[in-house]
């Protein structure tokens, strides 16, 4: 395991004593979501604001199963800031849907950032990152494209609420995780030396392939000289504190590389810290610093085996055994459904009548406007005839 330690007293050593170094897989367990018994965790509230009710049904379901934080909601930009104005302090993350009638995302998002400056939002939108405005990026913390695979947002809001960090079960177990690493080739930066060697191994062992830089400036130049041969790197790994430019700094000049050679947001290389400083402020700055993600030294490194594996397979939904079962047997049913129902279960009663009334309110209006607009296009031919 790492061992937690004062950074004042040794900067930027990861172990505490190498002889006790142990990196131990994780274990083949089944994926479970254990309730949250921290009183303080329990208080953590979501605010998400969508004007389509179906969606802030079907996002708060995932995050309360699963990640246990209460999630309130609002159904268009004035009301979420009306929500924070009142509430400045009770929630803790923002997710923003852009496109709303009356007052969009954007717009919300700048009058949220005025009454709190610090509270991370994220955009959650069907828009591309670049159909955003330039000038409109700096107000989000960080970018979700629908349809969100759930593993991807779970991790989204965790990893801006530190309390919640350490626990990172929901992003599967390693028979799930581990074959995605194969063959991805990645940068890690760290000016210590022993750092390099220690994590350099683990990762080669698992098929990764390493290129290694002994600080930001090297780590950079290694990008900049790749991205001019167009040879792709599938992920960064940088220490924070490092001599000729710091891994943060590091981060900010990648990103000026990647927009001037025109590489999409979707596109760009995940970047994540290594750092032994995980108070908010100090997280908030990885995101300022446009970074991806980050790994606490001190941590269960297998965690950082996982966000690793998260960012090599955005696109893939891990399930735990359970959920294979339910599959499998769903598979071998032959009978076809009008309406699936099967995913109802991961609502709860309340939210479940909710889900089925707004389902049904929307299918009758899809309908009616189907055989109006039938009926408009009939009459025209009958006119035509005539």
């Amino acid at each position: 395991m790492f061992y937690r330690q004062n950074l004042k007293q040794t900067p930027n050593k990861i172990f505490k004593d190498l002889a006790d170094l142990k990196f131990s897989q994780a274990k083949q367990t089944d994926l479970n979501f254990k309730p949250i018994s921290d009183p303080q965790i329990a208080k953590r509230k979501v605010l998400i604001v969508d004007d389509e009710k179906t969606n802030l049904l079907i996002t708060k379901s995932k995050i309360e199963k699963n990640l246990n934080i209460v999630c309130d909601f609002a159904n268009d930009g004035a009301e979420a800031v009306e929500i924070i104005k009142t509430n400045q302090n009770k929630y803790d993350l923002v997710l923003m849907d852009v496109q709303m009638p009356e007052m969009d995302g954007v717009t919300a998002t700048k009058k949220i950032k005025l009454l709190n400056a610090k509270i991370p939002v994220i955009a959650l939108t069907s828009l591309e990152y670049e159909a955003i405005g330039q000038d409109d990026h700096q107000y989000f913390s960080y970018y979700l494209s629908k349809p969100v695979s759930g593993h991807i947002l779970h991790r989204s809001i965790t990893k801006f609420i530190p309390a919640l960090n350490e626990d990172l079960d929901y992003l599967g177990n390693e028979e799930q995780y581990l074959p995605e690493l194969k063959g991805k080739k990645i940068i890690l930066a760290d000016d210590q030396e022993l750092n390099l060697k220690i994590v350099s191994k683990k990762l080669i062992n698992l098929g990764l392939e390493i290129v290694q830089a002994k600080n930001g400036k090297e780590l950079v130049n290694i990008y900049q000289e790749a991205v001019k041969n167009n040879q792709a790197f599938d992920l960064i790994i940088t220490d924070i504190k490092m001599p000729l430019m710091s891994g943060d700094e590091a981060a900010r000049q990648i990103r000026k590389i990647e927009i001037a050679s025109k590489i999409k947001y979707k596109n760009r290389v995940p970047i994540i810290a290594l750092s032994g400083d995980g108070g908010e402020e100090d997280v908030r700055q990885f995101f300022v610093s446009q970074m991806t993600d980050y790994f606490l030294k001190g941590s269960d490194p297998e965690n950082l085996i996982k966000i690793i594996a998260l960012y090599l397979s955005p696109n893939k939904i891990y399930f735990n055994k359970e959920q294979i079962k339910l599959v499998s047997e769903a598979a071998k049913t032959k009978e076809d459904k009008i309406i699936n129902t099967d995913k109802l279960r991961y609502f709860n009663d309340s939210n479940r009548k909710e889900f089925l009334e707004i389902f049904l309110a929307d299918s009758l209006n899809h309908l009616q406007e189907k055989i109006k607009t039938s009926y408009l296009s009939l009459s025209s031919e009958i006119k035509k005839l005539l």
